[in-house]
């Protein structure tokens, strides 16, 4: 668990003291982290599933081949917390699968074959 502490601004005389400084509050990183996961891998003539801890809301995933060419690009405009992809009738082989949030962040980056 990564936490984050905020410290309380203290005149600049009282760091070369011998006090320690004091956590003002923690926050807790597990609150706002997004775990995203895509299954089934392998895929046999079927669609990719992608679900997610927090909504899907403006996300993008984007679908390349090895060399780069986009195969498929979804934008999610709804509320959500699962997603089919359709990647029914794309040719057996290894595709990058990659989610960017509304922010633009990459959230997955992930190798997915399709048989």
């Amino acid at each position: 668990m990564l936490c984050l502490s905020f410290i309380h601004n203290r005149a600049k005389s009282d760091w070369g003291n011998n006090q320690s400084a004091q956590p003002n509050s923690v926050l807790d990183m597990t609150d706002f982290k997004q775990t995203i996961s895509l299954y089934p891998n392998p895929i046999f003539y079927q669609d990719l599933e992608v679900r997610s801890n927090k909504t899907l809301e403006g996300c993008t995933i984007v679908v390349v081949d090895l060399i780069r060419k986009e195969i498929r690009r979804e934008k999610i405009v709804t509320v959500v917390k699962e997603f089919s992809l359709p990647l029914k009738g794309t040719k057996e082989g290894v595709y990058i699968v990659t989610i960017i949030n509304k922010e633009g962040i990459k959230l997955v980056n992930e190798k997915v074959v399709e048989y």
